[in-house]
């Protein structure tokens, strides 16, 4: 008899069904839901502070308008974000540093995993290494992204980090992999030395997981929120699920472990 090890569970921007995406209190309510990680987005401001938000523009979870490149620290601290799409439910919080989710959670056992967008990414990474050497928190700290330039940068340059490949890219990527039946995108993931790959759930099959696990890889799945879905993959061992309801998921993939332990 094997024992049923659950999926391991991220709050998706947070507890994002729940609070404002990507904010403090997002991270917080998905902690104290039992999420056992967190996962977030983070770009660089014009003055190159690391900043947590998902768009490349302020527009749609904040009450401000532009760019977050090019807007100054100051500028984007004046901000308020409210729920995606929703300007009438602004709330007071504001768009958080990456080093203050880094206050609230290092040093412990929470894994962050921090996705790295594709504007000013080389620079975006080096500024995200120098906080997580500055925090000793390399052991907590995943680095993902879809783009593999990004993968190859930090292999090369920070090697040290962790790192997830999440596939696929686009729509178009995803529909020529599942005709082709292709996992030559998890060698890829391999080969850039990531620790996990972080698909779409839809993706998942048998022969993805067991191509990642033989590989050395962990299979974390985005963004699973439906609960014939949570039980579906929770059957297929995947290692982790990335949902925006860690409470909804832990009680679904929890109740499984009778039935899977007999």
């Amino acid at each position: 008899m094997t024992e049923y090890v659950p999926p391991f569970i991220f709050g998706h921007r947070g507890a994002s069904a729940h609070a404002p995406e990507n904010t403090l209190v997002a991270f917080a309510l998905a902690v104290q839901q039992g999420a056992q990680g967190i996962e977030l987005d983070v770009h660089l401001t014009a003055d190159g502070h690391v900043v947590v938000m998902h768009d490349d523009t302020v527009d749609a979870t904040t009450d401000g308008h532009g760019a977050v490149a090019a807007m100054t620290l100051e500028q984007v601290r004046k901000l308020h974000v409210h729920e995606r799409g929703n300007r009438k439910a602004a709330s007071s919080e504001p768009v958080p540093l990456l080093s203050e989710v880094f206050d609230r959670t290092v040093p412990g056992t929470l894994v962050i995993n921090v996705e790295i967008k594709p504007a000013k990414a080389p620079e975006l990474i080096d500024a995200v290494a120098r906080l997580i050497a500055e925090r000793n928190a390399v052991g907590q700290v995943l680095l993902s992204s879809f783009d593999r330039f990004n993968l190859a940068y930090t292999q090369q340059r920070h090697s040290s980090l962790r790192r997830a490949l999440l596939y696929p890219a686009s729509s178009f990527e995803g529909m020529m992999s599942s005709m082709r039946n292709s996992l030559a995108w998890i060698t890829g993931a391999s080969a850039l030395g990531c620790e996990a790959i972080h698909p779409y759930w839809r993706l998942v099959t048998p022969a993805v997981v067991e191509r990642a696990h033989l590989l050395g890889m962990d299979v974390n799945v985005w963004t699973v929120d439906d609960e014939r879905a949570l039980r579906h993959l929770a059957r297929l061992d995947v290692d982790g699920i990335i949902t925006n309801d860690p409470a909804r998921a832990r009680a679904v993939v929890g109740a499984l472990a009778p039935a899977r332990a007999g």
